[in-house]
């Protein structure tokens, strides 16, 4: 297996958990076909408030080594754990037992562990019937590993419901204990699969999905995986730009990267990954990038913060940072000093930097710094990915304005 960077260990502490928690059986229609029948589901979730800021390695979890519309769609809100992680709720058997999962753009396997899944109580789970076909399978990441065989059985994402659907019924998850979520559901493609046939797969030949997406928001506001193509105005009057995909193993574009006016990255590659919390690039462009977002004497007031390699800088530095662009087929997609710089805590005066240097064999990750401030579509069908511009990601500095 190759090796991988672990994101699942989280760069914040649960403070409280809201009472009363998901019920994915109580989804109600928020939308419809053409033709008029309800398709769109919203599932209720408890919502995570995190504090603190904790030990963690790299949260990008892309190899190491790179290799070579229909109008219906479903709703599954998303958790935010101190803006660093999104996870909502699935079902998977008959009755139902419900999971919380990472809907991971960066990965393909489904996991869940063996406490979460009762394998008795349900009418439809297929057990693999010869030895061979009951080997375990392990997912291993550079910090931690999960370990279990693969079992067949229904799933359903928000009310969209696949039959049949394998996924590792982890019996050991090591080095993985400060996550705040059950598992993990991989949206993308087939070639970085460990158990076979992926939901990517799934979601076209059993569920009629050739298309999803991502709205992703602050701690407070709903945040949404979008199963079809919404038409009810969530991209704005313009729509999303697409490009096609480069490397048919995750969700990957042809771009550039400009800081202010000074263009760092051109025709390179990005990846578009949802389980990934910041923005992550290769040491080599990461110093570039930094020393151009920040004047020496606000850089200088920054430290590194040795185990994530992630600069704490002062809160005021946003008022002196440059705005970060993503280029794609032609339209920039901008960061914003403020949307770079995040406290540690609520009131803290010192933020995160959400800028990651990861690794020389990796394209630049745009994770959920970035995903924040667009709405994105990962088209199966056309193999291409699209951004949107959204109408509230505008300056909210003076000093950006």
């Amino acid at each position: 297996l190759s090796a991988w960077i672990a994101r699942f260990l989280v760069f914040a502490l649960p403070a409280t958990a809201a009472s009363g928690g998901s019920d994915p059986g109580r989804a109600r229609a928020l939308g419809s076909t053409p033709g008029g029948t309800a398709v769109v589901f919203e599932v209720e979730l408890t919502r995570v408030r995190a504090t603190g800021f904790a030990h963690a390695s790299s949260n990008a979890s892309l190899p190491l080594q790179l290799s070579e519309p229909d109008g219906s769609f479903m709703v599954e809100p998303l958790q935010n754990i101190g803006n660093v992680q999104y996870f909502g709720t699935i079902e998977i058997g008959t009755p139902g037992q419900p999971a919380t999962v990472i809907f991971d753009t960066g990965s393909s396997d489904l996991w869940i562990p063996q406490s979460r899944f009762n394998l008795s109580s349900s009418s439809t789970v297929l057990r693999p019937t010869s030895a061979s076909d009951h080997n375990e399978v392990k997912i291993q990441y550079s910090v931690g590993s999960v370990v279990g065989p693969v079992f067949v059985d229904r799933l359903s994402i928000g009310g969209c419901i696949i039959p049949q659907q394998g996924f590792v019924c982890a019996g050991l998850t090591a080095e993985l204990q400060n996550r705040f979520f059950d598992g993990v559901l991989g949206l993308a493609f087939p070639a970085l699969s460990h158990t076979g046939i992926t939901v990517l797969t799934q979601l076209g030949a059993q569920a009629g999905i050739q298309v999803f997406c991502f709205f992703l928001e602050e701690t407070g506001k709903p945040s949404k995986l979008v199963l079809g193509l919404p038409d009810d105005g969530r991209f704005g009057p313009a729509g999303p730009v697409y490009s096609p995909v480069v490397i048919q193993e995750w969700w990957t574009f042809e771009g550039s990267l400009s800081v202010g006016p000074s263009l760092v990255m051109k025709k390179s590659f990005f990846a578009l990954d949802t389980g990934t919390s910041y923005l992550t690039l290769p040491p080599s462009y990461f110093a570039a990038v930094v020393q151009l977002l920040l004047p020496p004497e606000g850089l200088a007031q920054c430290r590194l913060y040795g185990p994530t390699k992630l600069f704490i800088c002062p809160c005021a530095s946003r008022l002196a940072a440059r705005i970060l662009y993503v280029t794609m087929s032609g339209q920039d997609f901008p960061m914003f000093p403020e949307d770079l710089f995040t406290p540690l805590r609520d009131g803290s005066d010192q933020c995160v930097l959400e800028v990651q240097a990861s690794s020389e064999a990796l394209p630049v990750i745009l994770g959920d710094t970035f995903l924040r401030t667009v709405g994105t579509v990962f088209d199966v069908g056309q193999l291409r990915v699209g951004l949107a511009r959204r109408a509230d990601v505008v300056p909210r500095l003076e000093s950006t304005r």
